[in-house]
């Protein structure tokens, strides 16, 4: 999951930089760029090995025949409409689930809105082309890199703490929260640092630093949320995640592009960071929140419940 949340912020980096250079000589290239990234990645997907055990065991009943009574065939096709389809609609009315969506949707649609703000924040008062607007993203790499070394550090910190028996250390929400503690408050920091620290009189670099601050809390948040919705729902926590990807994708292609060139012309950019970063001072006591009240939001959820049952059937 660590790897899986450096790649989530320095994946969506590598657009616009490519972009921001090629555009201006063929627009073509873009795609072809595109194309080439894709298709070097689909050999590795060949080798990938399966490691769901539903679907493994799927696998050999169709292999060798029904173990259950019932036509692999059709069961197949009413797991795609009951888990594929539907479950992950229905985990939006798990709490834990809903609000880790709505901090990591509301965190992304930020991330995905720098691509265009970027743009009018850089470009005109710097006097920078597309391709250098685009290398002022480069610090949320960076904070992605030092959140990776923040994560391996509590995990170690952690481990030492359940070996000397701590009794902070036993309990699940503190094996993962604590980080997106750290990394909520992060964000409107970074907000309201490149807001108010944009303009000709203040070099370039001093709002761009800003990006360290944001990618090391957005990628603590998207690991310490992801990991601990993945503990509580076990089996389900693909649906429960799914959720979030259908979420965030939605609000990155149609919500986005339509508000962020009015909202920071209306607005102007100290004070479109500012309301950017005041919702997220709203939003940042959410897994304070699940570290008090977890436990009685997992005992009252049906699917943790489910996955309790089978750990003690174990």
């Amino acid at each position: 999951m660590m790897l899986a949340g450096l790649m989530n912020s320095f994946g969506p980096l590598i657009g616009p930089i490519i972009a921001g250079y090629t555009s201006i000589t063929n627009w073509h290239w873009m795609f072809w760029i595109a194309l080439i990234l894709a298709g070097s990645n689909w050999p590795m997907l060949m080798f990938l090995p399966e490691t769901f055990a539903p679907v493994i065991l799927r696998g050999l009943e169709l292999e060798r025949g029904p173990v259950s009574g019932t036509n692999p065939a059709r069961r197949n096709m009413q797991e795609l409409v009951n888990v594929a389809l539907t479950r992950p609609m229905r985990m939006f009315a798990e709490p834990l689930v809903l609000f880790s969506d709505l901090i990591l949707v509301y965190q992304y649609s930020i991330y995905y809105l720098y691509f265009e703000a970027y743009q009018i924040i850089f470009e005109g008062p710097y006097n920078m082309s597309l391709g250098e607007v685009a290398l002022m993203l480069l610090p949320v790499g960076v904070g992605g890199i030092l959140a990776m070394f923040i994560f391996l550090w509590y995990d170690h910190f952690l481990q030492k703490s359940k070996a000397s028996g701590k009794s902070w250390a036993q309990q699940e929400e503190y094996r993962r929260l604590p980080l997106a503690c750290v990394g909520g408050p992060l964000y409107p920091i970074s907000l309201f640092w490149l807001g108010w620290t944009a303009r000709p009189s203040i070099h370039w670099s001093i709002p761009a630093l800003s990006g360290v601050v944001f990618g090391i809390g957005i990628d603590l948040t998207f690991m310490a949320l992801n990991n601990y919705v993945t503990d509580a729902y076990g089996i389900y926590s693909a649906s429960a995640l799914a959720s979030s990807v259908f979420s965030r994708n939605i609000a990155a292609a149609l919500l986005i592009p339509l508000g962020t060139y009015r909202m920071y012309n209306v607005l102007g950019v100290p004070w479109a960071c500012s309301l950017l970063g005041f919702v997220c001072i709203i939003l940042s006591p959410i897994p304070f929140a699940f570290i008090k009240y977890g436990p009685q939001l997992r005992n009252r959820s049906n699917f943790c419940q489910r996955i309790e049952k089978r750990r003690e059937g174990a």
